[in-house]
């Protein structure tokens, strides 16, 4: 099962993690697609390594700065 489908299968079963797509199709509309299916965000393959570190730190930090803002 592809990332798509995995979020198709979480959104079904009314579950809500957060899920950052690690993906060789980073352009539209496969991008769209995922946003809409539930991602969070997604990452292309291409990304070299420190990046890739950058970006993973960047959405932890605004995934904890959501959790305190809270509902």
């Amino acid at each position: 099962m592809g990332g798509l489908g995995v979020l198709e299968a979480l959104r079904e079963e009314r579950i809500r993690p957060t899920v950052i797509v690690l993906t060789n199709e980073d352009r539209e509309p496969y991008s769209s697609v995922l946003l809409a299916t539930g991602a969070h965000s997604f990452i292309s393959k291409d990304t070299d390594m420190p990046e890739l570190e950058r970006l993973l730190r960047q959405l932890v930090l605004q995934h904890a700065a959501l959790l305190k803002l809270g509902p």
